[in-house]
């Protein structure tokens, strides 16, 4: 066993750390290409040298453009830096091309070409994704703000995931997911925005929410349950089959 640890709270990385080298279980940092120099630890040991034969990942270009400067950089990288850890054979050019053929639907997902404002669908169902995801709009569309069509699950920590949200926020959609009675209702969640400074409405129909959202002209974003992005990504495919295309660079 060999473990790959991306990106952290340092308080986390080490009580994962401590925890791995209580088991024996060598850790490799997720921000590298490992080559023929060991960079991880024995034990949690770690090791000093730098023998690496392989560049380090923020200096290799190999990613799509689609994932620069957004957090699925980071989740790359750290898969990368898994497969060598396990490999270190795997020649550069088969993961450039496994990377130009991969998408992750649901993950800021871009669903129509510029000049036209983005129309985006991204999965996050958490404090710390809302907050990546914030992060990544803010690096690649700076200054822009979106009409967020939203909706998640009472059983999430929706507070602070809509307190992220509305910052990058013209106005919030509140819908409902569809297809399970976990959903918080969408007054419930308009409130919610409306409590934490936003500019909100409820809408009961989702695809009256989706339908405004794209003939509204402004930047869109869909966003707060992986559920709620697979019935959005269903009801734009169907209603817009020849406007809109996936994973657009």
């Amino acid at each position: 066993t060999k473990l790959v640890l991306a990106e952290m709270d340092e308080r986390a990385r080490l009580v994962i750390q401590k925890e791995a080298e209580a088991l024996g279980i060598p850790v490799f940092p997720g921000d590298g290409y490992p080559g023929v120099g060991d960079r991880g630890n024995d034990a949690g040991e770690e090791d000093t040298k730098k023998e690496d034969t392989r560049e380090d990942t923020q200096n290799i270009q190999i990613l799509p453009e689609r994932y620069r400067h957004t957090y699925q950089e980071e989740n790359l990288r750290t898969a990368i830096a898994a497969a060598l850890v396990f490999d270190p054979d795997i020649p550069m050019e088969t993961i450039r091309d496994a990377l130009a053929d991969a998408s992750w639907q649901g993950r800021l997902l871009s669903m129509r070409r510029a000049p036209a404002p983005p129309l985006l669908l991204d999965g996050a169902h958490n404090p710390q994704g809302c907050m990546a995801l914030v992060r990544s709009l803010r690096e690649r569309f700076p200054d822009m703000k979106f009409v967020v069509v939203l909706a998640i699950l009472e059983d999430k920590a929706y507070p602070q995931m809509v307190r992220t949200l509305v910052e990058i926020a013209r106005e919030v959609y509140a819908v409902e997911v569809p297809d399970t009675p976990r959903s918080l209702t969408a007054e419930a969640l308009c409130a919610e925005v409306v409590r934490q400074g936003g500019e909100a409405r409820a809408f009961a129909d989702y695809r009256e929410a989706l339908q405004q959202a794209v003939d509204s002209g402004e930047p869109v974003l869909c966003c707060g349950s992986l559920y709620w992005i697979g019935a959005a990504l269903r009801y734009l495919d169907s209603q817009f089959q020849n406007e809109f295309l996936r994973n657009i660079d």
